[in-house]
């Protein structure tokens, strides 16, 4: 389902995969989403999801050019809000997979890009976390840690159901 930013809603973001929203009354200046000096309207928000799981992104499969398409959107949006980049390569830590001899079902994490070597070149996968830090400003707390994960993938195409074979997820 497409995110639509016209219409306002109220929503609680889940995970990455899951919001929960409901329609209300305008979205007033001060209702907004604070982290320190950031400051990230409802609207904003709902139009990141929605670039996320729009058709250019072809259903960001991992792997594939829709995916690609989709990390170096959200890099580009780590770095618009300042956080640092912890990749391997600014924000990009690259991840081998290898898909299954048949081609179908899940992709397998492979242990570590050599071993991509062992894999048949038709069935090598190579994609990206996309990886960046806030850092903190407690003295006592710098050496705490806090994670917030989410996985940016999708199914990708799929055959077409009613004329649509993109599934473009949240």
């Amino acid at each position: 389902r497409k995110f639509r930013p016209e219409v306002e809603r109220r929503c609680v973001v889940v995970d990455a995969q899951n919001i929960a929203c409901h329609e209300r009354e305008p979205l007033r200046v001060s209702e907004v989403i604070r982290s320190e000096e950031r400051v990230i309207a409802l609207e904003q928000l709902l139009m990141n999801l929605s670039k996320l799981a729009d058709d250019y992104m072809e259903g960001r499969r991992t792997g594939t050019r829709g995916n690609e398409k989709a990390a170096r959107f959200i890099a580009r949006e780590m770095k618009s809000i300042g956080l640092v980049p912890l990749g391997d390569s600014a924000y990009f830590q690259k991840v081998a997979f290898a898909k299954t001899p048949t081609g179908r079902g899940p992709l397998r994490l492979l242990d570590n890009w050599s071993d991509l070597d062992s894999i048949p070149a038709d069935r090598r996968v190579t994609s990206n976390n996309i990886i960046g830090m806030i850092p903190g400003s407690d003295p006592v707390l710098k050496d705490q840690v806090v994670v917030i994960a989410a996985h940016y993938d999708a199914i990708g195409i799929v055959p077409p159901v009613n004329g649509d074979s993109i599934v473009n997820g949240a």
